[in-house]
């Protein structure tokens, strides 16, 4: 089952959730259209957000900085620690 993350949803990992479900990459004109349907957003905003995916995606986020041991004073988590860690806020009540 394809579930799409939503702001009522958030994404969530079957590794953690337990939850089956499948991905499909999107064509830039398929997520500016989910953008825009599914999440409310205008086209200068959806278009804005897939400039900034592109720009991760093309490695533009890939500085490793000090910031966060310096400011939490502990070394930064992975996604998949930190999800693991909040496994119970992904499942369903």
């Amino acid at each position: 089952m394809d579930r799409a993350a939503s702001p009522a949803r958030p994404p969530s990992s079957p590794r953690t959730s337990g939850a089956r479900w499948g991905t499909r990459d999107l064509t830039p004109d398929e997520a500016r259209t989910f953008l825009c349907t599914v999440w409310g957003f205008d086209d200068t905003r959806a278009g804005d957000a897939l400039a900034g995916m592109r720009y991760v995606r093309d490695g533009g986020n890939a500085l490793v900085t000090e910031d966060v041991p310096r400011v939490l004073g502990r070394p930064a988590r992975s996604f998949r620690q930190w999800a693991e860690d909040h496994q119970g806020a992904f499942r369903a009540a």
